[in-house]
């Protein structure tokens, strides 16, 4: 015999399945997602980018679960040399000065400009400036070791990516620096149109740029051990190594 069974209605299903939040001014609002501190990831999804509510309740979020709950690592959907302007501020990391003022709206920050492409409006706004400071002054008094970072998972910048490369070898290495324009400078100019050099690379318009762009990536790493030691500083040769990486994956 089969028993079937009741058709649920959608308000019904809804009246079951899903637990009313706090309002995001409720100072209990990050609190909600407590019971989630017990994964290693927490995902909060492409859906909460489009308006200040949802960059706002993000922000909460986050803050609690960092504060709270020990999750040290921020990342965003966001270019790697962008957010690492903001990571060297949030953690006052050596390397190129950055501030706040590099994710507001306006040009008024020293030293980095961060999130200046296309679209600039998903992180250089004022929800996203407040909490770049409150995890700057969460991280104030922690050991290096301690402190919460903020990083970029996108792949699309690699103009800013070569210009970083270089900016880290000038600083380092000048002669490498430039060896890496010289082979940095076949990609220079498609670095806005990608999509231009594949095709031409493809029909074989002009000499592949691939070649140098990966000697460069194995020159770097070779080095890995005299650079981080001489100048003491791993972050900054890593994050070399990451825009060098990019711009080979391009």
């Amino acid at each position: 015999m089969y028993k079937s069974k009741m058709t649920l209605s959608p308000q019904e299903l809804l009246r079951r399945n899903v637990t009313p939040l706090l309002p995001i001014s409720n100072p209990s609002f990050g609190s909600q997602f407590s019971k989630l501190a017990n994964r290693r990831i927490i995902l909060i999804g492409d859906g909460s980018h489009g308006t200040s509510e949802f960059y706002e309740a993000r922000a909460k979020i986050t803050q609690h679960l960092v504060e709270h709950h020990g999750y040290n690592i921020v990342a965003a959907e966001a270019d790697w040399p962008d957010a690492e302007a903001i990571d060297r501020y949030v953690r006052r990391r050596a390397g190129p000065k950055s501030s706040a003022g590099s994710v507001k709206g306006g040009e008024d920050g020293e030293g980095e400009k961060a999130f200046r492409r296309f679209p600039t409006w998903m992180w250089r706004n004022q929800e996203t400036h407040e909490f770049v400071e409150w995890l700057k002054g969460y991280n104030t008094g922690l050991k290096k070791e301690k402190r919460a970072g903020f990083y970029g998972l996108d792949l699309y910048s690699m103009g800013a990516s070569i210009q970083a490369v270089i900016r880290y070898l000038d600083q380092v290495d000048p002669k490498m620096a430039k060896v890496a324009r010289r082979r940095y400078g076949g990609l220079q100019p498609w670095v806005e149109h990608l999509h231009d050099y594949g095709l031409a690379a493809l029909m074989g318009a002009f000499k592949s740029c691939e070649e140098d762009v990966l000697r460069m990536l194995k020159d770097l790493l070779s080095k890995r051990l005299d650079y981080a030691s001489a100048h003491e500083d791993g972050d900054e040769f890593h994050s070399a190594e990451q825009n060098a990486r990019l711009i080979a994956g391009k």
